[in-house]
């Protein structure tokens, strides 16, 4: 997550040690333009914003698919995005000889995003990881001399996906309090009551907190 300055005309606080920590960012090259993207192991997808997208990307063709994918905030809006586009990837500081193509969700600029304008989601991270694990093996974090913001994110990934195997790959059991039976057509959403009889352990953190007419996409 990026950070921003106070909303104006609110009181300036000092800011709570451990509220705000530094962002995992990275060189990368897209579509042959050198910049900076954010790694993002909190998101299922990649983005890019409007204006790198209009000014180094616009030759690629823009897939439209807002009826068929909705991407929702952690604080539960939903993320306006003109399409997607795919562009080639490539990572200079994991020697990978290959570029990737990677699927890129055009959104809306920011503050953040104008300096940083790639978020790259476990979409792409995952296949990063992959090709880092077949070229070098299980124990590549140990063997590859990959720099700290990539190393960040593949040993959280590589946790979560090691606890996430020795719980047969769940978080928790969700047992529905339905008492009718739930048909979910394709390409649609529905609201199912659940419960839990086991609490999941999660440690405690600093967090802000944002009023849900207030969401946008913030990187």
């Amino acid at each position: 997550m990026g950070q921003s300055s106070s909303t104006p005309g609110t009181t300036s606080h000092p800011q709570p040690e451990g509220l705000i920590g530094k962002a995992n960012e990275a060189n990368v090259t897209v579509g042959g333009k050198v910049c900076i993207a954010l790694l993002d192991t909190g998101s299922t997808v990649s983005t890019v914003n409007e204006s790198f997208y209009r000014n180094h990307l616009s030759h690629l063709p823009l897939h439209q698919i807002e009826h068929i994918l909705e991407i929702e905030c952690a604080d539960g809006g939903t993320l306006p995005y003109l399409g997607y586009v795919e562009s080639e990837l490539i990572v200079p500081d994991l020697n990978l000889e290959d570029t990737l193509p990677c699927l890129l969700l055009v959104v809306a600029d920011s503050r953040y995003n104008l300096s940083v304008p790639i978020l790259l989601g476990t979409n792409v991270l995952s296949t990063l990881m992959e090709r880092c694990k077949s070229a070098l093996g299980p124990r590549f974090l140990q063997k590859a001399s990959v720099h700290t913001p990539w190393y960040l994110s593949f040993r959280n990934m590589a946790v979560c996906e090691k606890e996430l195997a020795k719980n047969d790959w769940r978080l928790g059991l969700v047992k529905s309090a339905e008492d009718r039976k739930i048909v979910i057509p394709a390409n649609t959403q529905v609201i199912v009551q659940g419960y839990v009889d086991k609490e999941i352990n999660y440690p405690q953190a600093l967090a802000t907190l944002t009023a849900k007419s207030q969401c946008n996409y913030f990187i």
